[in-house]
């Protein structure tokens, strides 16, 4: 069973997508989401245990992996992430669709099955329920801070590095992944300079502090929208591991799920595919 990767230019901007597919080409069709900084590599060692049953599509989001940049616009937030995956599906004539998304996709897919409820027929949440919400407002001083922070990213000094093996040091070092596991994130980042020297290729304005924000009642909507059976798998040793309070609330929105707590860290759909597929597998059947 084959991994291919290919390109698509979206017919709304022309501006192109970086997707790896897998499983059967046949199969119903399930959209992979990466994380913030992550990309399609982060779904390799998930992909290489192949699907006989569902054709597997994970995408980079624009300014990740491979995909275009916004060209120096405002940058990235949840929105233009949804308008990506509602274009792309479009486009390559999926109306149906499985949706798996790991930490901020799995809030994109929170929202966009919200959003187009009739056209999921599950949704997986890996280390993910929902966006961040606060109380507060503070748009103006949201807006403050990414307008500066904008102009500090655009001229940042590069940084460059010898090859892949310094590179994921150095992502390993900082997202506690296993060095294994940042070369395939990696590997699928980094931009070849002339000289030789090797670059982060993610457009820098994803680190811009977010402008929106969601509050909690707002997120109760689009979850509680959610038509589809909802599968949530979060880890131990995960980002959300001290806040199972707010977890459990955030489930209760849900009018069908299925919550999974196992060991493992963040990023545990590389730590255990073997397991994640066989979770996926089950829930895939519900619909």
């Amino acid at each position: 069973m084959t991994i291919e990767e290919f390109r698509h230019s979206l017919s709304d901007s022309q501006l192109t997508i970086q997707l790896r597919t897998w499983g059967h080409p046949q199969g119903e069709p399930v959209l992979c989401l990466h994380g913030w900084l992550d990309n399609v590599g982060s779904y390799q060692p998930l992909s290489e245990l192949g699907s006989q049953t569902h054709r597997f599509l994970a995408m980079d989001f624009l300014g990740h992996g491979r995909s275009h940049h916004l060209q120096g616009r405002f940058g990235y937030d949840l929105f233009t992430h949804c308008q990506t995956l509602y274009q792309l599906t479009r486009d390559l004539g999926i109306e149906q669709f499985h949706l798996v998304g790991h930490s901020m996709g799995g809030i994109v897919a929170c929202l966009f099955a919200g959003a187009f409820s009739k056209r999921l027929k599950t949704l997986t949440m890996i280390e993910s329920v929902g966006p961040v919400a606060k109380d507060e407002d503070g748009l103006a001083s949201r807006f403050q801070k990414r307008v500066e922070a904008r102009d500090v990213w655009l001229n940042r000094p590069t940084r460059s590095f010898a090859g892949l093996d310094e590179a994921a040091e150095k992502w390993a070092k900082v997202s506690g992944l296993g060095l294994d596991h940042a070369r395939m994130i990696v590997s699928h980042h980094l931009l070849e300079s002339p000289d030789g020297s090797y670059s982060w290729g993610y457009d820098p304005l994803l680190q811009l502090p977010s402008l929106y924000a969601f509050n909690e009642d707002q997120v109760k909507s689009f979850l509680s929208s959610v038509a589809c059976p909802v599968l949530s798998i979060r880890a131990d040793g995960g980002v959300f591991s001290h806040y199972h309070k707010k977890m459990e609330q955030r489930l209760s929105y849900f009018k069908d799920v299925t919550a999974v707590q196992m060991e493992g860290g963040h990023h545990l759909h590389m730590e255990m595919p073997d397991r994640i597929k066989s979770l996926l597998e089950e829930h895939l059947t519900r619909a």
